[in-house]
């Protein structure tokens, strides 16, 4: 009784055995090409330059990246392409950064995003990036970059970098083609050049639906990150009246670095005009100075906190009139207009009206720390 009890208790566990999963699509590390960096571009006879970088796992190659380039019609083929000359299973499932040129920016991105929404190999949080000149370059010259670390590791660093002190605003390829098939809210990507040496972060590029209309530098995108609300830090370099203490002194303005404690955005539509009023209530400190106002005095602090507000209302303003001109609404007053103002919204076209739009900003920046020195 008890031999019987035992085998088929056996029996069982074997016949649990059977009816396990296998792996069956099961993937050797060794055989895989990990895509980290694809760069797009636009060849000659009108097709894609497609770029990837790779790293090399095999200990005897002498190159830790490898960079493979093909040109085709389509996304996908120019992967399948590369498998064909790479010798390993080229995937896209860990691409980190997905490089687009300025001129294939300004014709459009949903196409070449398409592949990525469609096919679930692929990630959906490569950071999209515009690239001042080609994207082939980049990635070929940035596997030489001796004094950096891994392309992709290295790019990972500087957007995050320019990113926590808004000197770009991050987009995600997910985020980026919500924003652009919205309809109220434009996307913005990051924007780099290149050489040699170094790849920098220039600012951000600007997009109407999902064609690039424009671009702004390092400054700008800080200012932009302030209208849009975002909690970054931002360093804002003034230079106003009381930027310079005498004609001699080689330096000239201040550092502020400073952050958004509140924004509130209202619009008008009175006389089917859109009249926008936005409030900006900012904390900073001073990190460099060396003017003629003695920041412990509470008077010569307000001064030069109501002229630093003045700066940002000023630069601001500025900022504002260029979206308008190039019809590029990061910040999202459609969105606004839609869910507010819905008859005004359903009456007319947006991009249409937008420069028609009048702007008014009220910034008032409050400086909490100036440092132990007097400047006088």
């Amino acid at each position: 009784m008890i031999r019987f009890k035992r085998i088929t208790i056996l029996f069982i566990f074997l016949s649990f055995t059977l009816i396990q999963t296998g792996c069956w699509d099961q993937k050797i590390f060794e055989d895989l090409g990990f895509i980290l960096q694809l760069g797009v571009e636009q060849s000659e006879n009108n097709k894609i330059i497609y770029t990837v970088s790779m790293p090399q796992i095999d200990p005897e190659a002498k190159e830790k990246i490898e960079v493979l380039t093909t040109t085709t019609n389509l996304m996908k083929e120019g992967q399948d392409k590369l498998r064909l000359e790479s010798g390993r299973i080229v995937e896209g499932g860990k691409n980190q950064h997905l490089y687009f040129s300025s001129e294939i920016a300004q014709k459009g991105l949903d196409e070449f995003l398409e592949s990525f929404l469609r096919s679930p190999e692929n990630t959906l949080i490569s950071n999209v990036i515009v690239v001042q000149g080609s994207p082939k370059e980049l990635i070929e010259n940035s596997r030489d970059y001796k004094d950096k670390p891994k392309p992709s590791f290295y790019v990972n660093d500087l957007l995050d970098d320019a990113r926590n002190n808004s000197f770009t605003i991050e987009s995600k390829i997910f985020k980026f083609s919500i924003l652009s098939h919205s309809g109220t809210i434009d996307p913005t990507a990051p924007y780099v050049g290149f050489d040699k040496n170094q790849i920098k972060v220039l600012g951000s590029a600007l997009f109407n639906g999902d064609k690039m209309v424009g671009k702004i530098n390092n400054k700008q995108a800080g200012l932009l990150n302030a209208l849009m609300g975002n909690k970054y830090g931002i360093h804002y370099i003034y230079k106003g009246q009381y930027s310079k203490r005498t004609d001699d002194n080689t330096k000239n303005g201040a550092v502020i670095e400073m952050k958004v404690k509140k924004r509130k955005v209202k619009i008008n539509t009175k006389d089917n005009i859109a009249d926008v009023n936005i409030d900006l209530k900012l904390k900073g400190s001073v990190s460099e100075y060396l003017g003629p106002m003695d920041l412990s005095n509470p008077k010569d602090k307000k001064k030069f906190e109501e002229d630093i507000s003045k700066k940002i209302n000023e630069d601001c303003l500025e900022l504002l009139s260029y979206l308008a001109e190039i019809k590029s609404d990061p910040v999202g007053f459609g969105e606004i207009l839609r869910s507010k103002h819905n008859e005004y919204w359903k009456s007319v076209n947006w991009k249409d009206e937008y420069k028609k739009a009048t702007f008014n900003v009220n910034a008032k920046i409050d400086i909490e720390f100036f440092g132990a020195i007097t400047n006088q």
